[in-house]
Parts: C-alpha cells; structure tokens; sequence
C-alpha cells in the first residue's frame, strides 16, 4: 500500500486498534498484546542439523490455547491492580511473550517504562536481543506505521522512542526499554515503571529481596501505577528455586494474581501463581 493513503490510513488504523484494544471473534477476545503476538513478533526457527544457528528463520507464533489464557491472566493482572508469576516449563515462550510485550508497550504506550530484569546479565541480554530484532521488524515491514525513530538513547541496554531537537533535548513519544542486571538486590532502582519483567527467577537466590526493592517502581504512595512480572521454570532446584516456589504457593502474600491450578498431587484445584506446563 502506499503510505498516507485512505487505504493505508484505514488498515493501520485498524490494526492499530486491535494491538491496543484486541479483537474478538465469536466467543473468544485476543487481547491486544496477544493479538501483536500472533500477527507482529517472529519467532526464529528451531536450530536443526540441517540449518545452523546464524541461518534458522524466522516466522509467526502459532496460536496455543495456553498462551490465550496467559495473556488474559497478564491482563487481569493490569485491570485488577496485581503483579503476576508464571511458573512454567522450559521452552513454552515465556521470555518470548515478555519480549513481545515489551515492543507492544514500546510502540503503543507513549511514556512508559519497560524493565527487563535478572540476577544474570545473559539471561537480560537474551531478552533485550529478541525486543530489539522485534523493534527492527516493526521499523521496516509495517510501512512506517508502527515505526519509532530511536535519535536519542539507543544502546545495546536501553532505548527510547524519540527525536532530538536542535539544542540536543530527547521529545516525542518516549517510551523506554532497558535492562538492568540485579546480582544483588540494592541495583534495582529506578522511576515509575510501568511494566517491570523479572527473567528466569527460578535460578534467582535474591528473589523475593530483588522483588521487594521493585515494589516502589511500581507502587507509588498507596497507587498502584505499574505491574512486576515474574516468571522462571519449574525444572530447577536447590536454593535458588525458593524463591519463585514461595510465591507460587502465596502469591497473594506478594501482592499477585492467584490461579486456580489443578493439584498434580491430588487432582484437586488450588489456589497459586498461574502455571504452564510444557504444551
């Protein structure tokens, strides 16, 4: 289409409204950020014996009804003022859906702040690496619409939506994404956050003190104005694992989100952090 058409104003207007707003179909609703998931994020492909690393390709998520129902969950956390916890399984997209989140704020929330977070700088690398490719992708195969211009801060850490004015001042849209490596708790520091990604806390000691020190960026004199999201995998153990269990089981004592799960123990539903198994 060509750009700044009644054609191309019209269909990116429509898909403008349906990352922000989702859209539904029958009974079910994407949300808005499962709707950009499926229809805007790229996957790269398994590595396989034909096709090395710097060769696999990339393509569009396939919808899993669990993924569905963890984007709803996500969701809720935001409308009903909670954090959130996703105790998962290895390899069932957790880190890809916080990465895809973190674009979808980057492009449609103006101002905010979005922070990757973990006790590991490889494991906030990782993040950052797939929110970058996915901020390439929407700069050159949306036609401009979903487009940002990074003048200002643009690093390997941190970026923002922005523009430089002739005395060098940073306006327009700025938004944020940055990472910040927490191997003890007191690094974790900053202002208002408004979406604030705890990557793989269940290989993470500091936990709960890391977690604590994140409550005043997202809590601000009594008002709720922004979410702490922690997800890790339940394959770990030992010590570093207690952390994300002890929230699991309470997550109301953490001020997140419950979960009805069923108990794999007795079949019986409880009450804790949402859980993905492997699909």
């Amino acid at each position: 289409m060509i750009p700044d058409t009644f054609r191309w104003i019209n269909h990116w207007n429509e898909e403008f409204k349906r990352c922000v707003n989702g859209l539904t179909i029958g009974k079910y609703t994407l949300t808005g950020q499962n709707y950009f998931f499926l229809n805007y994020y790229r996957l790269l492909s398994p590595i396989s014996e034909e096709e090395s690393a710097t060769a696999r390709s990339e393509d569009f998520p396939a919808f899993l009804a669990k993924q569905y129902e963890y984007f709803h969950y996500l969701e809720l956390c935001k409308k009903c003022g909670y954090d959130g916890l996703a105790f998962k399984s290895r390899g069932v997209g957790a880190s890809e859906i916080a990465a895809s989140n973190c674009a979808h704020a980057f492009t449609f929330l103006e101002k905010s702040m979005n922070v990757v977070t973990a006790f590991a700088e490889n494991y906030v690398e990782d993040t950052l690496d797939k929110v970058w490719q996915e901020l390439a992708f929407l700069d050159t195969k949306t036609e401009g619409a979903f487009k940002h211009l990074k003048q200002g801060t643009n690093s390997q850490w941190e970026k923002v939506a922005s523009k430089i004015d002739k005395d060098g001042v940073e306006y327009g849209f700025m938004s944020t994404v940055r990472g910040v490596v927490a191997d003890t708790p007191d690094k974790l520091r900053g202002k208002r956050t408004d979406n604030l990604y705890f990557e793989e806390s269940g290989n993470n000691k500091y936990l709960i003190e890391t977690y604590s020190r994140g409550e005043p960026l997202v809590i601000i004199g009594g008002k709720r104005v922004g979410n702490r999201f922690v997800f890790g995998t339940s394959g770990e153990q030992g010590p570093k694992l207690a952390g994300l269990k002890a929230m699991f089981y309470n997550p109301k004592g953490y001020l997140m989100l419950p979960f009805f799960n069923t108990s794999t123990a007795t079949g019986d539903p409880q009450l804790t952090g949402y859980f993905i198994p492997s699909y």
